[in-house]
């Protein structure tokens, strides 16, 4: 029998301290080492938690010992879901209705795609290969969709990963965990009344949950436009932190009440908020800040909480769970890529970055075996989740780190001196008679991209259309960039547009334009403004092929990768070194 370190039970603040210390040390360790910290720290947890004596025993025959028992970990539990409200709101916030024209065709297919495959293919692997009851196996089938976020966010940030295909992760991430609470719900009022043959029943028992989640969306999407309200005048960072931390703990508060899913509110909460405040990208930086410590704590108390006995008692049917999930996750993002004509990296990885999960699907069996008439089932379900939680924590991580690396979005976070140079700043099929009416189209699609508080759209036209009339944008080599000034309080802001159609622009060399960037500066600026006007001149300069390759290309995504092409990533040098 394994006994605690500790003789009497530690008060919730010292595991805390010693949690975090311990787990922030080992992040670091393991990163120097070339592993993923996320993996170190859940297995620091599984070491010094009471699963701990079994890897001991293991690897040592001396396993009597662990260094927290279950009591120490229940007086900080509160942790996590504040963790996991922070990292669910995080992921909503990448969610903007503005950013996903060129994207969420494909984030929205690929979600589709990902939900159905691996519901159907982990159903029929437990039912018709392993034999395992119909109930359980719809049960397992919608918790299998789900992807731990937490891990996502956590190494998006630690391998400073921005693109294409990073920006597609998040998406289906967020969609995919949608989708799991609202399948969940539904298997659950199934398994309850598959013995019922009245079928008003029936529609009645789908209708309360159906109801609950309409109402649970409705709070979040409440919480969003009160959260956007009351921080409309905040430009404090510390104000603005600590009113959406205040948010967040309201909504974890409000469900435990109203029974409503946590994750699901805070979840649509970050969208709303998103999509309706221009503080969202300080917010988001503001918890990036203390995400080391909050993901140091979350992913070793994870640990702490896994059971690797569970891994024996699942047996077979855990196994098959864990191969189906994992197959059908990379077969979706293949097929979806290959239907669709989406980038080879989503095709070949985007599967391996979707492995991680912990948090929601632990959530869904917790809300499970609090339903008594499911208890036996629940102990099954709880059985074969918790042990495939504790594979996948391991070794997503690996392949999630890998799959950034291979996407060549590694590294590619780092502000740069052209930082609107991505995909959904990006027009492919600019058509204009002349170059005042691409000069208004651009400016228009500035407008429907960025957040604009300061300036109106029909102030920013005239601003672009004076300095025209100045002098021609026409740079030469094909290439025009309008440009104006804009309020101080404004970030820089950018577009692109590539026309199939030459456009006449009176520019230096005489000759038409096909790429037109259109630049809005704020004032005060001017150091940055001419180093960017340099900087594009010198990569369309420079790359003699370069610009017909960027007008052959068929999609923004496409058009993004030349972008970030090598040649063009050193010419586009980092702020940093300016």
């Amino acid at each position: 029998m394994a006994h605690s370190f500790f003789v009497q039970p530690v008060s919730a603040e010292v595991t805390f301290l010693l949690i975090s210390m311990a787990g922030f040390v080992v992040g670091k360790f393991f990163h120097k080492i070339k592993l993923p910290d996320i993996t170190g720290q859940v297995f620091l947890g599984l070491i010094i938690g009471p699963s701990g004596y079994l890897i001991l025993d293991t690897l040592f025959g001396t396993g009597d010992l662990v260094v927290f028992s279950e009591h120490d970990l229940h007086g900080i539990t509160f942790f996590s879901d504040i963790a996991l409200g922070i990292m669910t709101f995080s992921i909503g916030t990448h969610l903007s209705f503005k950013m996903l024209h060129n994207s969420g065709r494909r984030i929205i297919s690929l979600a589709l795609f990902d939900s159905s495959f691996t519901f159907s293919i982990v159903f029929c692997t437990l039912y018709f290969l392993l034999d395992i009851n119909f109930q359980i196996c719809l049960l397992l089938s919608s918790i299998a969709i789900a992807t731990a976020p937490g891990t996502i966010i956590s190494l998006i940030q630690k391998k400073y990963s921005r693109g294409v295909f990073t920006k597609t992760l998040v998406g289906v991430v967020a969609l995919n965990n949608f989708a799991t609470i609202l399948i969940f719900v539904f298997a659950k009022a199934i398994t309850r009344i598959q013995d019922t043959s009245d079928g008003v029943g029936i529609l009645t028992s789908l209708g309360e949950p159906l109801l609950v989640i309409i109402a649970t969306i409705t709070f979040g999407v409440a919480a969003g436009f009160l959260l956007t309200l009351t921080s409309r005048h905040q430009h404090s960072q510390s104000d603005l932190f600590a009113i959406s931390l205040m948010a967040i703990l309201i909504n974890i508060l409000a469900c435990r009440y109203l029974d409503f899913s946590a994750l699901l509110v805070n979840l649509t909460m970050g969208v709303t908020y998103c999509n309706f405040s221009y503080h969202t990208a300080k917010v988001t930086k503001l918890f990036n800040n203390i995400n080391g410590i909050l993901f140091a704590v979350f992913f070793t108390l994870a640990g702490a909480h896994l059971d690797l006995t569970q891994l024996k008692i699942a047996g077979i049917a855990g196994a098959g769970f864990i191969i189906a999930r994992i197959v059908a996750k990379s077969l979706a993002a293949f097929t979806a890529s290959k239907i669709f004509g989406y980038p080879d990296a989503i095709a070949n990885y985007l599967g391996l970055a979707l492995v991680p999960q912990a948090g929601l699907a632990i959530g869904l069996v917790i809300s499970l075996s609090q339903v008594p008439e499911l208890a036996d089932i629940a102990a099954t379900v709880s059985t074969i989740v918790l042990a495939a939680v504790a594979v996948n924590e391991l070794i997503g991580p690996f392949t999630t780190s890998k799959s950034f690396d291979l996407s060549k979005e590694t590294g590619q976070a780092t502000p740069r001196l052209i930082d609107f140079l991505q995909e959904e700043y990006i027009v492919i099929d600019l058509e204009a008679d002349n170059k005042w009416n691409a000069i208004e189209q651009m400016t228009d699609f500035l407008v429907k991209t960025n957040h604009l508080h300061s300036i109106t759209r029909d102030e920013l036209l005239e601003g672009m259309n004076k300095r025209e009339e100045l002098m021609t944008t026409g740079l030469g080599n094909r290439l025009a960039v309008p440009h104006a000034r804009i309020p101080a309080k404004e970030q820089l802001m950018g577009v692109i547009g590539i026309c199939k159609q030459p456009i006449e622009w009176g520019s230096i060399d005489a000759q038409p334009v096909d790429i037109v960037i259109l630049i809005a500066t704020p004032e005060g600026m001017d150091n940055l403004h001419l180093k960017l006007l340099g900087a594009i001149a010198r990569i369309f300069s420079k790359e003699p092929g370069f610009q017909k390759q960027l007008v052959a290309s068929t999609s923004a995504a496409e058009a993004y990768d030349l972008l970030q092409s090598k040649e063009v990533r050193t010419i586009n040098s980092y702020i940093e070194q300016l």
